[in-house]
């Protein structure tokens, strides 16, 4: 049986469903992980008795979102970190690589326990791949910058930190729980992805995307903002979804899947926080002025401010464009830990984010993202497919999402991967050092994890993996039921219901 509220092929509701063919089975996998991971449940060891707990994914957060585009980033100069630095200059005891493999997959690094007797029994090894990525990434130069790193396994439990316990800007990143929000009142029928959104002035944000070339008062469709928000980075897509669904919403399911809220913001309260830190009136520039200033050279951007609102150099409360980002991160927004997102990943991977249905269709969405194509992406076997968020500000780059090494067992093979990058001179230096990550994430054998480590039920876990690929589940359509009349579906997904489109 199809669901109402996520139609496949209505008259009106012909966007991102349409736009492409499924990502096969996703659904199938996020039931799979659940299933899987409460029948492993009685082989767990209980909690401690003496009231410990394990490491925990919420932390406090740090910093702000921004656009995808590369120019505004090539040119900036300067360091925020020593030149010559090592990943592993920085690394910390609670930010040190560890292993877990029981219990949420969020426990710290195994220790030796002790029996009843008395005794103590060994602790167990780290994973393979645990040991061999924190080799590789202990002897990796960072290129005058640092980067961040979380992975989890999520067949096995097993996960790896580096500075994964650090507050880091997600940028772009926080896009995702927006759309957790608005499909998650799409799975319950409060809201339709052929729903008309009327554009708003205070909706407009300069950046990537389509959405701007529309007027305010237009109307358009939830699945073509979805689409411009994840696929294009849009932030005035963005800012039209958090207003639909309330950034509340937006910040309630980020603490309910990661444990943090993340400090989420609107796209356009980064801009006004970052430039009023130059000066009050900055914070009172209109959609047009932030376009300008975004098509200035980042080394002219400041003096090009003061021309705008008409103040001197001795009028600016900090001297430059560095500055002013960097008390921007300082006050928290739109930043987390890499541990507490990836939980959130997770929780979307393993269906406790949405109905099946809306899992397939935001990973589907996630994994043909046209951002950050020279990040993590770019190093990833053409065997393993991606659904991910990139994320990209000033001097503060990420690439965050849901690998699946082997698609024939997608459930015992599904890798969460959550890298961020700061301090770099460039962008372009940032994404080679993200690179450099995703060599070591494949380089150590995490793609090829043998299925006695595997924490699953073999024998449910079998069965259930023989149904992916046999064609729709329950509440699933064939894939050809979405194929004819794609490429007019595409452009139909652009097409403002007002017809007052530009």
């Amino acid at each position: 049986m199809r669901s109402p509220s996520l139609p496949h092929r209505s008259a009106r509701a012909r966007g991102p469903l349409a736009l492409c063919p499924p990502f096969a089975g996703w659904a199938t996998l996020s039931l799979l992980l659940g299933v899987a991971h409460a029948l492993s449940a009685p082989g767990e060891p209980p909690p401690p008795k003496d009231g410990t707990t394990t490491a925990s994914a919420t932390t406090d957060v740090h910093a702000t979102t921004g656009d995808e585009s590369p120019a505004a980033h090539e040119l900036l100069t300067g360091s925020e970190s020593p030149a010559g630095q090592v990943l592993a200059a920085r690394e910390t005891p609670s930010s040190a690589p560890t292993d877990a493999a029981g219990g949420d997959g969020r426990a710290a690094a195994p220790s030796p326990a002790s029996t009843d007797d008395g005794r103590t029994t060994p602790a167990p090894e780290p994973a393979p791949w645990v040991v061999a990525l924190r080799e590789r990434l202990a002897t990796t130069s960072s290129d005058h910058g640092e980067v961040g790193l979380y992975v989890r396994h999520l067949g096995t439990g097993a996960e790896f930190s580096w500075l994964a316990d650090e507050t880091w800007y997600l940028a772009s990143g926080v896009k995702v729980p927006v759309a957790v929000a608005v499909l998650r009142r799409t799975d319950r029928g409060l809201l339709g992805l052929d729903a008309a959104v009327e554009l708003q002035a205070a909706d407009f944000v300069d950046g990537t995307g389509h959405t701007n070339r529309y007027s305010p008062g237009a109307l358009l469709r939830v699945d073509y903002l979805l689409e411009q928000m994840l696929v294009y980075s849009d932030n005035t897509a963005s800012d039209a979804l958090i207003r639909e669904v309330g950034l509340d919403e937006v910040r309630g399911i980020a603490r309910e899947l990661s444990g943090s809220d993340f400090a989420i913001t609107t796209l356009a309260d980064v801009r006004r926080k970052v430039y009023g830190g130059l000066h009050d009136r900055a914070a009172r520039l209109g959609f047009e002025e932030w376009v300008e200033l975004r098509r200035t050279s980042p080394d002219q951007r400041v003096a090009h401010l003061r021309r705008l609102i008409g103040v001197s150099p001795a009028d600016l409360m900090v001297a430059n464009l560095d500055d002013a980002y960097h008390a921007y991160y300082a006050q928290g927004h739109n930043s987390g830990t890499l541990r507490a997102y990836g939980a959130l990943l997770a929780g979307i991977a393993e269906g406790k984010a949405l109905s099946p249905e809306g899992t397939e269709y935001l990973l589907e969405m996630m994994s043909r993202i046209r951002t950050g194509q020279r990040r993590l992406r770019a190093t990833l076997p053409e065997r393993v497919s991606f659904a991910h968020k990139t994320g990209t500000q000033h001097r503060r780059q990420c690439d965050l999402g849901v690998a699946v090494g082997d698609p024939s067992r997608r459930a015992t093979s599904s890798v969460v991967i959550a890298a961020c990058a700061r301090g770099f001179r460039s962008l372009g230096a940032a994404e080679r050092a993200l690179r450099r990550v995703g060599s070591a994430v494949n380089a150590s054998g995490i793609w090829d994890v043998s299925p006695h480590e595997l924490r699953r039920d073999d024998a449910p876990t079998n069965l259930a993996l023989s149904t992916i690929g046999a064609g729709p589940t329950s509440g699933a359509s064939p894939a050809d039921d979405r194929a004819p009349d794609r490429d007019a579906a595409r452009q139909s997904a652009h097409v403002d219901l007002s017809a007052s489109a530009p």
